[in-house]
């Protein structure tokens, strides 16, 4: 529970989830309350125990108040950061920004049907089905999600909505772990941290695409 907790928490401090103030805001009833305190790391996080690549990312969250007993153990068992997390969505959007546009195709003179509207929603994921499993999910962990609701403001229904997007409610939780993922893409703060993506992009040493 603790570790689910550290991934939170840092998932919270990169959205700027009210980090910067220190303090958690809740969403229905506007009360503003202070984070719970957890005890600073006193060991030595210098002589190796966390892996120096994560060094400023550790020391970023302390910054930040979020030192949870569990965190140093945590960045001391993983490796050095993934290139992937960020070098993936980095070659999306750069694709997208500066990949040659398809040309437009002329106009046709025979008559056309009317384009039918895209669905606002993913096909296959809204059904009676999965909307039943939510249903269940929901109903078999009451207390937990009775607790989320009360604490953080966050209806369940949204809760439980994005817990079946992203993990088809805990049956599908992906090749790597959640914390790693994200610390590696919190790592991952300039050019240099994802350089073997950066390599493949065509024109990625053009300077005003270095600044992009």
């Amino acid at each position: 529970m603790r570790r689910t907790l550290s991934a939170v928490l840092l998932l919270l401090a990169l959205a700027g989830a009210g980090c910067a103030q220190n303090r958690i805001v809740y969403a229905q009833s506007g009360v503003q309350v202070q984070p719970p305190q957890y005890p600073s790391y006193q060991g030595s996080y210098t002589n190796g125990a966390i892996p120096s690549a994560w060094l400023p990312l550790y020391q970023r969250l302390r910054a930040d108040g979020l030192d949870g007993p569990d965190l140093p153990a945590l960045f001391a068992s993983m490796g050095m950061p993934s290139q992937d997390p960020m070098g993936r969505k980095i070659k999306e959007l750069y694709t997208k920004a500066f990949a040659p546009k398809p040309k437009p195709t002329p106009p046709s003179s025979k008559p056309t049907t009317p384009a039918r509207p895209k669905p606002l929603v993913y096909p296959g994921v809204i059904t009676a089905e999965n909307v039943e499993k939510c249903r269940a999910f929901l109903e078999a962990n009451k207390p937990a999600f009775d607790y989320a609701e009360r604490t953080f403001g966050v209806p369940r229904q949204i809760s439980v909505s994005l817990l079946f997007v992203e993990t088809r409610l805990g049956t599908f939780l992906g090749k790597e772990k959640a914390f790693y993922t994200l610390a590696s893409m919190a790592s991952s703060r300039r050019p240099e941290a994802i350089s073997t993506y950066v390599a493949q992009l065509p024109g990625s040493t053009a300077a005003d695409r270095q600044n992009w």
